[in-house]
């Protein structure tokens, strides 16, 4: 059974003890929550996102920890359609006695959360929306604590801290060497890459790249430490 939650206003408001119950926690408390409830082994959550003219998939973060299998093929598949339907806010979720799978499209759209959930049993509908409610909060904790940052070049890392410092496009160009449609147009595809729909978006979600990518920072990112795993 398919439901959609932004189809479905009802379904946001499932009550306030939902919200209640939910907000506030971090993804592994809201994870555990669900393993207490008996019906839920695991969930592993990935990001699609452009890159040049195609998809990447990258692994952004799972409980409980683990190896990083390749995301189920299917749901790539389907995320890929919703992405290029014209449904700027694709959310679905599915169900059998194995599996519940998800996705969440910002407005772009340029990423993609895939939310895959094995499970132990049927859920009812009810479940269901409960689940759905609670994967909008669950993604909220995750951009807010294991935020997701595609990888940066060597190039457009330099890039990205002079823009964090300042310095305008006219002497990052003459410093990187290149002209300044060129950095100009390496900064769109950084936009693009972040899900951000402008320069000052981009230099928030910069200001967590470049903290993580500095030496001695104890977090890197989540999909980079999943790959040694």
């Amino acid at each position: 059974m398919w439901l959609n939650l932004l189809a479905q206003p009802a379904a946001c408001g499932a009550g306030q003890a939902l919200k209640c119950y939910a907000l506030g926690r971090s993804p592994s408390d809201i994870s555990r929550g669900w393993r207490e409830q008996g019906w839920f082994r695991q969930i592993k959550v990935y990001r699609l996102h452009r890159h040049c003219k195609g998809w990447r998939t990258t692994s952004w973060w799972r409980y409980p920890t683990g190896r990083w299998p390749a995301p189920p093929r299917e749901l790539i598949v389907r995320a890929q359609r919703e992405a290029t339907s014209g449904n700027p806010h694709p959310y679905c979720i599915t169900t059998s006695s194995q599996l519940a799978m998800s996705l969440l499209c910002n407005p772009a759209p340029t990423q993609i959360a895939l939310f895959h959930l094995e499970i132990t049993r049927e859920l009812s509908n009810t479940e269901l929306k409960n689940i759905q409610a609670e994967l909008l909060i669950l993604y909220t904790a995750l951009e807010t604590e294991e935020p997701f940052h595609p990888e940066l070049t060597p190039t457009d890392l330099r890039i990205a801290q002079m823009l964090v410092e300042g310095i305008g496009q006219n002497e990052i160009a003459t410093q990187i060497g290149q002209s300044e449609s060129t950095i100009r147009s390496r900064i769109a595809v950084m936009c693009r890459r972040h899900g951000v729909p402008n320069r000052r978006m981009l230099l928030a979600r910069l200001l967590k790249t470049i903290q993580n990518k500095r030496p001695g920072s104890k977090r890197s990112f989540p999909h980079q430490s999943s790959r040694s795993e």
